[in-house]
């Protein structure tokens, strides 16, 4: 019996040894981190709306001057990211704009840009 209660209780002795934090944790953290740290003297306070675990993080949902931004936090509470880049996404963006600029970034027959427009002087 004692083998078996040892057997339920390892893997929470394991959890508290590993050093995470809690999700009400976390969002405490970035709040005061926020708003005491990146925001000081700052009249406008940031207000965490929501934690979840993600990827092996903590994703957070900040509201910041009515802006919802996700920021991530580590699980033990030590590196705080204030925002990401989905990776996916920025390429296929960036395989769009290569789509529709011509190589070279030459402009279209007679089309004038900003940047090689003729200005006339006087």
């Amino acid at each position: 019996m004692k083998k078996f209660a040892f057997l339920l209780l390892f893997p929470l002795l394991l959890v508290g040894c590993v050093g995470g934090i809690t999700e009400d944790e976390a969002k405490d953290k970035v709040e005061s981190f926020i708003n005491d740290t990146l925001m000081a003297g700052s009249p406008m306070k940031a207000e965490v709306k929501e934690v979840v675990k993600e990827n092996g993080l903590f994703k957070i949902a900040v509201d910041a001057g009515g802006q919802t931004i996700d920021s991530y936090l580590t699980m033990d509470g030590k590196l705080f990211f204030p925002q990401a880049m989905n990776i996916s996404e920025i390429e296929a963006q960036a395989a769009a704009m290569k789509s529709i600029t011509p190589e070279g970034g030459e402009t279209p027959e007679g089309g004038e840009t900003p940047e090689n427009a003729e200005v006339p002087v006087e």
